[in-house]
């Protein structure tokens, strides 16, 4: 939702924030996301990637308090964008490559207790039922949110800095809630322990092997993503198209929001950015 009010908002130091967030997000990407998901675990690494995240939506809320409080202290806004960008690009990394692999577990997870009910299942037919159902989510969150600042506006009359203090207040709590979800990943481990109890003749060899490919994983984890670049000849190919894609989107979202809309329908406060990026 902040993303799209960006450049509406903060201008062309709008434009350098979206660059810088999604600067950061690929280098943490490419280097140590996966790292640090393989060695905290899924769920630490949702926390530490909402909490970072929040820390970019937070920026707009301290961004508009720096300017109302002093406009000649403009170098303070862009210092308070970047940094709130730079955190939150990182933080999203790890959000996701966390999210996949919380995910990954959850239907595993699923697919054994249903199947120890009696009852057959297939993995994949639990990851498209998970994955159907946080889309919907995900997706109408994201509308609904979108819309809220267009709303508040026009119903409530409220200022930017109350709605950008509202959207830090929905980033920061649910980092809390996250804290008391089951971690699926300590879960596996232990049900795994208990299988090793019971397997007394070859037991011992799981657990070296266990330990080979835990060592193996984490050496390869933090530059995974750059093996792949180098190996995968489809990645290769693949990749100018989804940095093209970000570009392009990035591009066409800090025109449409941060001068087609304001022009067109005279709307200089970014009344109507959320109704129409929604």
């Amino acid at each position: 939702s902040c993303l799209g009010l960006a450049n509406a908002r903060l201008g062309s130091i709008g434009v350098w924030q979206s660059g810088t967030l999604y600067a950061s997000y690929t280098a943490a990407a490419l280097f140590g996301a996966s790292y640090f998901v393989k060695q905290f675990g899924s769920r630490k690494g949702l926390a530490l990637g909402m909490g970072m995240s929040a820390a970019y939506v937070t920026s707009f809320f301290l961004a508009s308090m720096v300017v109302e409080m002093n406009e000649e202290m403009v170098w303070l806004q862009d210092v308070v964008a970047i940094a709130g960008a730079v955190v939150g690009g990182v933080g999203s990394s790890i959000l996701w490559v966390s999210q996949g692999t919380y995910f990954s577990c959850a239907s595993e997870l699923f697919a054994s207790k249903v199947e120890e009910e009696g009852e057959m299942v297939l993995l994949g037919d639990v990851t498209s039922r998970f994955g159907g159902n946080f889309a919907f989510v995900f997706l109408l969150s994201e509308v609904i949110l979108r819309l809220l600042s267009t709303f508040l506006i026009e119903t409530a009359g409220l200022s930017w800095k109350i709605i950008f203090g509202l959207y830090s207040l929905l980033s920061i709590l649910p980092v809390f809630f996250m804290m008391g979800v089951m971690d699926v990943e300590e879960y596996q481990q232990h049900q795994y322990n208990n299988l090793l109890q019971t397997e007394e003749d070859d037991g011992s060899d799981n657990e070296d092997r266990l330990e080979d490919e835990n060592e193996t994983s984490t050496s390869h984890k933090a530059t995974a993503a750059i093996d792949l670049l180098r190996k995968d000849p489809k990645a290769k190919y693949l990749s100018p198209i989804s940095i093209l894609f970000g570009l392009s989107t990035a591009f066409s979202a800090s025109v449409l929001n941060g001068e087609v809309i304001q022009q067109v329908l005279s709307d200089p406060n970014s009344t109507y950015v959320g109704l129409y990026t929604a």
